[in-house]
């Protein structure tokens, strides 16, 4: 997700669906709403609290009214039976044993430069195997 000159990362966000959509592209957009349908946790994890919040605002709408179970912005992770949609500082390390199933979708947000955000997509499988990562 790209700034603009005069708009500073800090104020960012998603405004729809499609907005996400046409930033992290179709397979990635798939990937992570395919684990949201099929009832894994989300955990979206960023430095920029606004961002983080949007992208777990517009991918509620994936999901019917009354089905997430959302912290917004925490600094520690929360088990999936706490929440569905958990957004974390992307400070927050993950349990070791979390990265060992296949329950969750990571979205990292990083910043490459002070002008522009980088969304990034890990899914790890039952293995603890990376099954999907890069950048949009």
């Amino acid at each position: 997700l790209a700034a603009s000159e005069e708009q500073s990362a800090s104020s960012c966000s998603f405004v729809d669906l499609r907005d996400l959509f046409l930033t992290i592209g179709t397979k990635k957009f798939c990937a992570v709403a395919a684990n949201v349908l099929h009832g894994n946790q989300l955990i979206v994890r960023g430095p920029v609290q606004s961002l983080v919040e949007s992208v777990l605002r517009v991918l509620q709408a994936l999901l019917p009214e009354g089905c997430c179970q959302t912290i917004p912005f925490g600094s520690t992770y929360q088990h999936s039976y706490q929440c569905n949609f958990l957004g974390l500082d992307s400070s927050v390390q993950l349990p070791d044993d979390l990265k060992s199933s296949d329950v969750f979708v990571l979205v990292d947000i990083t910043r490459k430069r002070r002008e522009s955000v980088k969304l990034e997509l890990d899914m790890f499988g039952a293995n603890g195997r990376r099954k999907e990562s890069g950048a949009s």
